[in-house]
């Protein structure tokens, strides 16, 4: 018996030397778990309207100005960036978004939001263009073409995906 476990603990010698790796459980478990990002809403904004549902994201001052009609003095570029998320034209009042949170999750920024939509009796009259935006941590987000989707926080519907392009710092 001895003589088994020795040849046992001989082997798992021999393993732990090869070149192949071997990622420990933490280590596999970090890369699948969510990373958390600060997700700021943005309230009282006036949205440029978008017709189709949409992701978009600005880190200048320049850019966010194609997003929403007045950047906030509070807003600094170089710590975060504004990230709207539209659902589009829509043929009633009635319907909202709102960002509640962000993660990353294997490279994907995942935008958790609570869609509103009209009551079963129908919106106001008038065509709207919902939307959601807030600002977004920098320091947590890749460089370069991140995907992005956007779903609801009650019913886990998909409500929208894209690609945005984080710069370099």
């Amino acid at each position: 018996m001895r003589r088994l476990a020795v040849v046992v603990l001989g082997i798992g010698v021999l393993l732990a030397g090869c070149d192949t790796p071997n990622p420990s459980p933490s280590a596999a478990a970090a890369s699948t778990s969510p990373a958390a990002l600060i997700l700021v809403p943005l309230t009282d904004l006036e949205v440029a309207p978008q017709t189709e549902a949409i992701i978009l994201a600005a880190f200048d001052a320049e850019s966010a100005t194609a997003l929403v009609t007045s950047v906030p003095d509070s807003v600094d570029f170089s710590q975060v960036g504004i990230i709207c998320v539209h659902l589009g034209e829509r043929s009633t009042g009635g319907w909202a978004l709102a960002l509640q949170s962000a993660s990353l999750v294997n490279g994907e920024l995942r935008i958790r939001a609570r869609e509103t939509r009209p009551p079963a009796t129908g919106g106001t009259a008038g065509t709207t263009f919902p939307a959601g935006c807030g600002t977004i941590t920098r320091a947590g987000l890749p460089v370069g073409e991140v995907d992005v989707r956007a779903d609801d926080t009650v019913s886990e519907e998909f409500i929208v995906d894209g690609v945005i392009t984080v710069p370099a710092p």
